[in-house]
């Protein structure tokens, strides 16, 4: 049964609705990796609802500047990274 599923998971990933919806989602994947590893997200400063909430406000609204800095000084966005493995597939 495993293998049945990896298989038609491998042949869902061909259709070109799933390439356009996984497009979005790694979009958001880099977004999510700079908040957690540069901004510390994956713990939050405070206790209750509230002021969580608006640590994720200000945290999101400063994840925000930090591009628009970016954009306006004109640097560049950094390359996806490949992997020693997929380095030497394409060798």
């Amino acid at each position: 049964p495993e293998y049945g599923a990896l298989k038609r998971t491998r042949e869902r990933e061909e259709i070109s609705d799933y390439k356009r919806l996984y497009r979005r989602r790694a979009g958001i994947e880099g977004t999510i990796s700079q908040l957690t590893n540069q901004m510390g997200m994956r713990r939050t400063r405070y206790r209750g609802m509230a002021k969580v909430y608006s640590q994720h406000l200000l945290t999101a609204a400063g994840s925000h500047l930090n591009r628009a800095t970016d954009w306006l000084m004109g640097k560049q966005r950094a390359k996806t990274r490949v992997s020693a493995f997929a380095k030497l597939a394409y060798a």
